[in-house]
């Protein structure tokens, strides 16, 4: 299927009404997962992502 990383991501939280809210993002380079991004020509895309993480934690 696949092929497994260690990434390091920084993570921010904050106490909500009820939950702890943690949120982060990683920047993967398509190069990494094997993915070439697209060229039509006249639209270009980046080299890169960015995964982006929300957690609610709660009781």
């Amino acid at each position: 299927m696949g092929t497994t990383q260690p990434v390091a991501a920084t993570l921010e939280a904050q106490q909500a009404a009820t939950d702890v809210e943690v949120s982060g993002s990683i920047p993967i380079p398509f190069s990494d997962v094997a993915v070439v991004p697209p060229d039509y020509g006249f639209v270009r895309f980046a080299d890169s992502g960015t995964v982006k993480m929300l957690l609610l934690l709660g009781e």
